[in-house]
Formats: C-alpha cells, structure tokens, sequence
C-alpha cells in the first residue's frame, strides 16, 4: 500500500435532515468517530443513511462538516454505495439489517470489514415485547422477521474480517463464529473524568442517594421507578431517588409519583449534560445508581456510572448480568420485578463491606476502560485486522 488507508465508518444510526436541510447526529457519535482520526493512520470517512423524523437521541447536534476532521456522505437509499467501499481500505460497520451483504460486497472489492455487534437476538426480542405501543399481531409479525434476521447476522459474521462487541453477550453468541473477535465497553468518561472514590454508605443518618439516568422509555424500566421507590419507602429506608432524563414515560413518572416528589423522596430532574454536570453529580452526590433495564441493550450507563466510582443495583438482563459477572462493581435482582430490586437495595445498604468491595471494583474498572483507551483497543484491532488482510491478499 502506497497510501495512507483509508477507514470507512457506515453505523446502523441514521442521521436527521430537517426541513431546512440541516443535519443531525448525536454527539456520542461524532466524538467516537473524532477519536478514530486521531488513532487511524489515515483519513476517516463516514457513510450513513438519513431520515426526516426525529430519532428520539438526547444528545442530537447540528452537523457542520468544517467542525469535524472527517468527511461525510449522507445517503437517502441505505447507507453505503459501491464506490464508498471501493474507496476504503477497511471498513467498520454496525451490524444488522441493511448490513447483511456488506461482508460480502466489500469482499468482493478485496475489502475488509469489521462489524460492530450490540443486541443478541434474545435482546431484540425482550424490546419488542416491551413495546407497549405494539399489538401483540404486530410483536408477533416482528419476532418472525427478528428470527431470520439473527441468521443473517450470523452470516454475515462468519463472513466477516474481524468483529467488535460491545458488552458480553454477543460476545458469547458470536465469537465462536469469527476467532478475529473482541469485546469492548462503551462509554464517554474520558481520563480527564477519573476521581477518587471518597463516598460511604450513609452511616449518620442522611438518606441513600440513588440516581436513574437515561431515556425515560419502557424498555428502560422506566414505568418500574415509581414503584420500586414505593417499596423503598414503605419499608423505612431514609433516601432520595433522583431521575435524570427525559422520554415518554416521564408524565407517567411525575404523575404516579406525586406523593414521592411532595414527600422529597423521588427528584425529577431532567436532562442533564453528560459532562461536567451529571458526571460531577454522579461523583459528589450518588451511593448506588438503581438499574431497572428489562433487556440487555449493553447501555454505556453500565460503564459511564462504574466509573463514577457508584455500583449499580440493576435486573437481571444479560447485559448487566454478563458486566457485573466479568467486573463486580454491582449486584443483580434475582428477578425483573420492582420487589426484587428493592431487596437488592436493601442487601446492599445491610453490608456496607460488599458496598465497599463494589466501589473498589468500580474504581479498578476505571484504569483499564477510559474513552481513550477503549477507542485504542478498537482501533488497534482494526489496524491488526488490516494488516492480516493485506498479508493474506
């Protein structure tokens, strides 16, 4: 190769094009892809679909190309072109549908690619059944549908170059497939972040400070807030529950929960920014951070909230479960139900030695799982990847 290679990022987001014509994508993304340009040795470009409806991300921006130090093509049918492969040296891609014939075409382009893998097909299935805006004819038209498309992914896998996943469980289902596989942590606490864990459980007397953070939505547990600070407070624990972010189910946390937020038990308060606000919060403020996800999307909360320094409480979905197996900075409910996460709650306030081992672990997770070095771990794999190829070829 006489030139510098050229890396080619195609993610299963879609940006948003209003009707003015601007562009949005999440800042999440954005600053993930920045990263990739200061690690790859050689130009980044992304290429990605576009809608007109909002996508529901609380972290949108407006996208103006000269801000950013890589290029852009926006797409109205799919995500990619044969000229966007042909470009590229290695191409990074989400996984899934619209994405199944990508090993392929790039293969046939003498290309490879490396796919990024998030929901297991037991993960899809728990947010269909959670939609609760869904008949169960429409659930049961999209679990079919689901299942052939788990077969394509796996396919597509198997025909891959290389596979990156974020969190355990896909890890699991499709290492097996590809040997060229990884598993990473997503998260934005970066370095600069890092603090030392001073906080105790409370022993003189002031309420447990617990915190939600996230889309307020069903497949969050969302609606199972209220509920669980019910139990906790019927029970006689002393704490405050703050809930931060915004969604659907927040009129229904507010209304339910009126009774809480007179009595000071249950805080609402909104969308925060990620950094320095809900971070310092996070840091300074939170004992243990309650985790009522009813499927195993492998949330950055999981990574973001350890390295606060904060152990979580969470159900029992693969994601959690599979993280705080690898990483005990946490415990998990024996079921998904608001009952069972409140005696966790409770477990965890009675032993204050385990609380405390959860910290360290938290702690321990942090010098191995920054933003910078996650985003090193991805992208030396795909120069690895790239390498390989270019030996075989």
């Amino acid at each position: 190769m006489t030139h510098d290679p050229v890396l080619l990022v195609i993610p299963n987001l879609q940006a948003v094009t209003n009707h003015e014509g601007r562009v949005f994508i999440t800042q999440k993304f954005l600053e993930g892809v920045t990263d990739y340009t200061r690690l790859w040795p050689g130009p980044v470009r992304v290429s990605m679909g576009q809608q007109n409806q909002p996508t529901g991300n609380l972290d949108e921006r407006p996208f103006n190309a000269e801000d950013w130090p890589f290029t852009l093509n926006l797409h109205k049918q799919g995500t990619y072109t044969d000229q966007d492969l042909k470009a590229a040296d290695l191409v990074l891609a989400g996984i899934g549908y619209g994405h199944d014939q990508l090993p392929r075409d790039c293969a046939q382009h003498n290309k490879p690619c490396v796919l990024i893998t998030e929901y297991t097909s037991r993960t899809r299935r728990q947010m269909i059944l959670a939609d609760a805006h869904a008949g169960w004819l429409r659930k049961l038209r999209r679990l079919l549908w689901d299942r052939g498309q788990e077969q394509r992914n796996r396919n597509a896998v198997r025909q891959a170059a290389g596979v990156q996943c974020n969190g355990t469980p896909t890890y699991r289902d499709y290492q097996p497939l590809n040997p060229n596989t990884i598993t990473y942590f997503d998260t934005r606490f970066t370095s600069s972040m890092v603090r030392p864990r001073t906080r105790t459980l409370p022993a003189d007397g002031r309420p447990l400070q617990l915190a939600f953070s996230g889309r307020l939505i069903d497949m969050k547990g969302a609606r199972h807030l209220v509920p669980i600070a019910s139990i906790l407070r019927d029970r006689g624990v002393g704490f405050q529950l703050h809930v931060f972010g915004d969604g659907p189910c927040k009129p229904v946390i507010e209304q339910d929960g009126r009774e809480l937020i007179r009595s000071g038990h249950l805080l609402v308060r909104g969308v925060v920014p990620f950094n320095p606000d809900l971070v310092d919060i996070m840091q300074n403020e939170i004992d243990l951070f309650v985790c009522p996800h009813l499927q195993g999307d492998p949330s950055c909360t999981y990574a973001e909230t350890i390295s606060c320094g904060v152990p979580i409480a969470g159900y029992p979905n693969e994601a959690w479960a599979g993280m705080c197996h690898a990483i005990p900075a946490g415990s998990v409910a024996s079921s998904m139900k608001p009952s069972a996460l409140a005696d966790q709650i409770i477990d965890t306030l009675n032993d204050p030695d385990t609380y405390n081992a959860q910290a360290l672990a938290c702690q321990r997770f942090n010098e191995h799982n920054t933003f910078e070095q996650v985003s090193r771990q991805r992208v030396d794999h795909m120069i690895r990847t790239l390498r390989q190829h270019q030996q075989d070829s």
